[in-house]
């Protein structure tokens, strides 16, 4: 391998120096890279937000649609979406435990689920709470076609669990594209 040692590059025509798509630019540990120019890798380029104040009163393991729907559209295929979820629940436990799990859908494909712990829990027979629960997590679709993420709840043991309590609590979904 050749080695070029200069102290500035300078287009020969023009303003801009390019590169062959896949090259590969490396810069060693410790070094400092200065942007004077426009730099389009780690920016926000756009940010979607829904809500709900629809009451959803669950009593089914079930996953169910919470009503939290957004479509984006990724403007590069190697863009990022980053995922904030708020749940608004109140939970009556007669004993047996009330909790709930939710999981995100990015169209048919699951992307995040709470697994075989669920998210809130009551251990006092015969209580009652609410309370906003908060979810952020980081997803790569590889796509620039419209995709939809959904949120969907499930309760264990057939908890009674109502989401959105009375139309006077919310819910938020919150998208935003990271560029690579």
């Amino acid at each position: 391998m050749s080695t070029i040692k200069v102290n500035n590059i300078q287009s020969r025509t023009g303003s801009a120096i390019s590169f062959t798509s896949g090259d590969t630019i490396t810069i060693p540990s410790g070094a400092t890279l200065t942007n004077n120019g426009t730099a389009n890798f780690g920016k926000i380029a756009q940010v979607l937000h829904t809500t709900t104040t629809t009451e959803l009163v669950l009593t089914s393991s079930a996953y169910t649609d919470l009503g939290l729907e957004q479509a984006i559209t990724p403007s590069s295929t190697s863009s990022k979406i980053l995922i904030f979820t708020n749940i608004h629940s109140q939970y009556q436990d007669s004993g047996q435990n009330a909790a709930y799990t939710m999981k995100m859908l990015r169209g048919a494909t699951q992307v995040y689920t709470g697994g075989q712990l669920y998210e809130i829990t009551s251990e006092t027979a015969n209580a009652t709470g609410q309370q906003k629960d908060s979810w952020t997590f980081l997803d790569s679709p590889s796509t620039t076609s419209s995709t939809t993420y959904k949120v969907q709840v499930s309760t264990f043991n057939n908890s009674d669990v109502t989401f959105q309590r009375g139309g006077f609590f919310q819910s938020e979904l919150l998208l935003m594209e990271i560029l690579a």
